[in-house]
């Protein structure tokens, strides 16, 4: 080793110590950095669902209703009334549950007034498919059966005039 190379091999033991202590900075970093931003993201989310998720809800209630949806509309004032009892959405959740409620018994009730009717016309277009059904297998089953004792009849013929001509005998 020459005097000009010791300068060389401390400068390289020095660039060498300083890249390796960046990279456990950035390892570090990057381990502690990950969690904080995982939880973070959970704390946005949980402080948007507390400022923001009792008027979501009531705004996805609202469009079940408009679509007929009753029973998702009902699932959300639940969640509306469970999660958020005391915001102003509440009070009027509850007012649209009682109406959704009412919706529901009018429609039940509507059903069953509607029933007979409908069943009855879903028996007569029933027994009506299956009346054509049938009549389409019964022309099959005779079309078929008359190929069938054709095709007997020409097998058998012989024997059967003979078992004629010996009974004319």
């Amino acid at each position: 080793m020459t005097k000009s190379d010791g300068p060389r091999v401390w400068g390289n033991r020095l660039l060498s110590l300083v890249a390796g202590g960046l990279i456990v900075l950035v390892i570090m970093s990057l381990a502690a950095v990950a969690p904080v931003k995982a939880e973070n993201a959970t704390l946005t989310k949980q402080l948007d669902e507390l400022q923001n998720g009792a008027a979501k809800l009531l705004t996805e209630a609202k469009a079940y209703v408009s679509s007929k949806s009753y029973n998702n509309a009902q699932q959300s004032l639940e969640a509306l009334l469970a999660k958020h009892p005391n915001s102003s959405e509440a009070v009027e959740g509850k007012k649209l549950s009682a109406d959704v409620a009412a919706l529901v018994a009018q429609r039940e009730q509507k059903w069953e007034s509607s029933i007979a009717a409908i069943k009855s016309a879903w028996e007569n277009s029933t027994a009506a498919k299956l009346r054509a059904d049938g009549d389409a297998v019964r022309q099959g089953i005779e079309t078929t059966m008359a190929a069938t004792l054709k095709a007997q009849w020409e097998q058998s013929k012989d024997r059967i005039r003979q078992d004629w001509e010996a009974g004319e005998s």
